[in-house]
This record gives C-alpha cells, structure tokens and sequence, in this order.
C-alpha cells in the first residue's frame, strides 16, 4: 500500500479554514441584509410618525382657492406630496408643496366647501438609501 494523501493536520487546517471563510461571508452577508430592513423600518417610522402630525399641522387660508399649510415641528427632513379630492373621490389637484421656513404651502384649486387631502411623505435619512414612500390616512378638511 503506497498510495499518498493529505496528513490528518493539513486536512484539519484546511477544514478550519474552509469554515472560517464561509461564517465570514453569511456573517457580511447577514449584516447587509439587517441593516436594509432596519433602514426601511426606521423609514417607515418616521413616515408615520409625520403623518401622525398632519391632521393637528394642517391650517388652511380660502378664498377662489384653499392654501394648505403643514408646518414641519419635527427635526427630520422629508419629502412632501400631497393630493386633493372632492368628496366623491375625485381628484382635483395632486403635486408636491413649496417649502419656506418649515412650511410647507400647497394650493388647491376649485375646492368644493369640503374636501380630502391624502399627504405623502417620503422620510430623507442619512444612513438609509431609497426610503419608501408612505402614504397618511386622508384628512376630511371644510374649507
């Protein structure tokens, strides 16, 4: 019996090794996939968290047309869209607020006494990429 092989300490080694690089990649690989959904989670907290704020930081200014103001309290920056609906569900003007001095401003033209406005809001935080868009609850407003 001549036949050669690996000695048992080589192939312990190797082995080791072997293991050692796998854990490192599922562990990287892991982390990433962690830190996506803590991103997108903490996206979304904050978007609700914003629009938990709308209902009690609209105020409204008529006349031939009803200037929707949001004031931004919070310290978090996001973006802001926001569509207005006759009762009946349709729509009457959609498009994203002018912003100055923690202010949003928003114009809805040709609004009945009473009408919707469905804010979007889109949480801008700095560690996190591509945070989705949440979309609040309507708000019944009289103008």
């Amino acid at each position: 019996m001549n036949k050669k092989g690996i000695s048992p300490l080589i192939a312990t080694v190797l082995i080791i090794g072997f293991t050692i690089v796998i854990a490192f990649l599922v562990i990287t690989w892991m982390g990433g996939k962690t830190s996506d959904i803590m991103c997108q989670e903490s996206c979304e907290i904050e978007g609700n968290q914003a629009c938990s704020n709308f209902a009690g930081d609209l105020s409204l200014s008529s006349g031939d047309m009803v200037d929707l103001d949001v004031v931004n309290a919070g310290a978090q920056t996001f973006e802001f869209s926001i569509s207005c609906y006759e009762n009946d569900g349709s729509l009457i003007s959609s498009g994203k607020p002018n912003f100055l001095n923690n202010i949003y401003t928003y114009t809805c033209l040709n609004v009945s006494t009473s009408f919707k406005v469905i804010p979007k809001v889109t949480p801008i935080i700095d560690d996190c990429e591509d945070c989705l868009a949440v979309t609040c609850a309507e708000i019944e407003l009289t103008a």
